[in-house]
């Protein structure tokens, strides 16, 4: 996505690259739809609670050639997830 017209419903575009259709401002992982968990992301220097695809490290489905990995990264509880999250994030557990 480009901007928040090109995400259906109530998602909005955050800013990873490629853009990233997702539900922004959730505050645990209940806020978020099945398949998908709550977590922080920074963008511009603010912290913002995203959701994020949940995905599997052996077989990853996520847009690799976006510059997506499926790596470990904490949720707003501190449990740790499988999600697919920018590579640039990867290992930095936000």
């Amino acid at each position: 996505c480009e901007s928040h017209v090109d995400c259906s419903g109530a998602l909005s575009c955050f800013g990873w690259p490629g853009g990233d259709c997702t539900q922004i401002g959730c505050t645990a992982n209940e806020g978020c739809g099945p398949g998908s968990f709550c977590r922080t992301a920074m963008m511009s220097g603010q912290s913002y609670g995203v959701c994020a695809e949940l995905c599997d490290v052996t077989n990853s489905s996520c847009r690799a050639d976006e510059g997506y990995v499926c790596s470990l990264t904490l949720d707003k509880s501190f449990e740790l997830q499988e999600g697919c999250v920018p590579s640039f994030e990867e290992g930095d557990w936000l």
